[in-house]
């Protein structure tokens, strides 16, 4: 007679647990599974894609990372979703250029005036070219500091002959970015893309960056990446909350703001004076003038110190001092003659006429323009250009449209953006696109 060995009653209810586990963690997949594919929401799509379907960057020897040509995709982060952003056919956002029109505008900046994260027609150059009537050519690109832009000038405007280009200058990132130095230090010498300087014992040099090579996918990732749409969501998801639990800021950024400059600082801040002056003798021997506009940090848009203490800001040394870097771009701009506004005093009068709450001018996850910012400083900009005679214009059509500056700015917050798009980015947290800044915009 065979034996029979019971087994223990534990044991079975344990194989059960993992087998109900197993099971309902398959049964999740497929459900998030399909909840993706045929009920996706913009929050869902957000983590889909990443930081989107618009490819950022594609390098070019002459002039390092630049946005390939004729694309349509998207934007995201963990608060906001912007779909459709377009590319033209040399790689910069917005439509394609007209250049056969009377008084010509040029602008130069980073991402802040790029605007990815703001739906077509919200961003600063669109909405500076209705104000003024005037055609734009928006050169402005992410990771794009002075030698950079001193590049595009050339490849891009040059041709166009812009009577006037506007620089739009964010000290706190194009220093560092100027730096072959500070830059090889922050991201390693094989991730150099773009174009910067360096002292070659008195004199500055221009190096140009090299291209990065990023590996390909392997076999295994590229089956997942192309059939499991849940996976890659809660792989973003797990991957988000170790990047908060163990990235260490890197203290290079937020040198800047330290008084006391180290040698490597100083230098920086000499080679950021060399491109601005080589950028300026450029655009004047072409016939044209630059204006500079200097772009605050999302922390100088703040109200209460503790805010330092957010997901985009944390790691200040000690000592530093949030307006040292605007002040000396101020002294560096009246040194040389530039004719210059600083946008941070008039964003905070607007702030506090409105009472206006976190996150100010931009988003909870990212520190660019929410339409509210882009809205605002287009309208500073524009009634800065036309009241100092940078833009020509009859008397009668410049106090009508100084007089619709100024109404435009006295309008709440809520009004511009409208009461859906003022509740997901105030208080939802989750931009899904949609404000009321271009319709705003239009109106008399």
């Amino acid at each position: 007679m065979i034996k029979r060995t019971r087994v223990p009653e534990k044991l079975n209810n344990s194989a059960k647990n993992i087998i109900v586990l197993i099971l309902g963690t398959l049964l999740s997949f497929l459900a998030l599974e399909a909840i993706v594919r045929f009920y996706p929401s913009a929050i869902l799509l957000s983590y889909l894609e990443g930081r989107g379907t618009f490819k950022p960057s594609k390098w070019r020897a002459d002039i390092g990372e630049i946005a390939p040509p004729h694309q349509k995709g998207s934007r995201c982060a963990n608060c906001f979703r912007i779909y459709p952003i377009y590319s033209n056919s040399l790689g910069f956002r917005g439509k394609d250029w007209n250049g056969n029109k009377g008084f010509r505008i040029a602008i130069l900046g980073d991402s802040c005036l790029e605007g990815l994260e703001v739906e077509e027609g919200e961003s600063t150059s669109v909405m500076l070219a209705k104000l003024l009537n005037k055609d734009i050519f928006n050169t402005a690109i992410s990771s794009s500091a002075t030698f950079k832009q001193v590049a595009i000038y050339k490849k891009f405007l040059r041709p166009l002959k812009p009577n006037l280009v506007l620089l739009f200058f964010l000290p706190d990132n194009d220093i560092l970015e100027n730096s072959c130095e500070l830059t090889e230090l922050l991201v390693g010498k094989n991730n150099m893309t773009n174009p910067c300087g360096y002292f070659s014992g008195n004199d500055i040099k221009i190096r140009t960056g090299s291209q990065r090579r990023l590996p390909p996918d392997g076999v295994i990732r590229k089956f997942i990446k192309d059939n499991c749409k849940s996976c890659i969501i809660l792989n973003r998801v797990i991957f988000q909350l170790a990047y908060k639990m163990l990235y260490k800021h890197n203290s290079i950024y937020n040198q800047v703001y330290l008084p006391v400059h180290t040698r490597e600082w100083r230098e920086a801040w000499l080679i950021t004076e060399k491109a601005l002056s080589e950028l300026r003798q450029e655009i004047e021997n072409d016939g044209g003038k630059l204006v500079v506009f200097i772009i605050p940090a999302w922390a100088n848009t703040i109200r209460d110190a503790k805010e330092l203490n957010s997901a985009i800001y944390n790691h200040f040394p000690e000592g530093f001092d949030l307006n040292h870097p605007i002040k000396v771009t101020k002294d560096l701009m009246a040194k040389h003659n530039i004719p210059f506004l600083s946008l941070m005093p008039y964003l905070l009068e607007y702030r506090d006429k409105f009472n206006l709450e976190f996150p100010y001018f931009s988003y909870r996850c990212d520190g660019h323009w929410n339409p509210l910012g882009h809205f605002i400083v287009s309208h500073i900009v524009a009634k800065y250009l036309v009241e100092n005679g940078w833009v020509p214009f009859p008397a009668q059509d410049k106090d009508i449209l100084l007089k619709k500056i100024d109404n435009d700015l006295a309008l709440p917050p809520r009004k511009i953006l409208g009461e859906d798009a003022y509740r997901q980015i105030y208080k939802r947290g989750f931009y899904c696109g949609h404000s009321d800044a271009a319709k705003v915009l239009e109106q008399n």
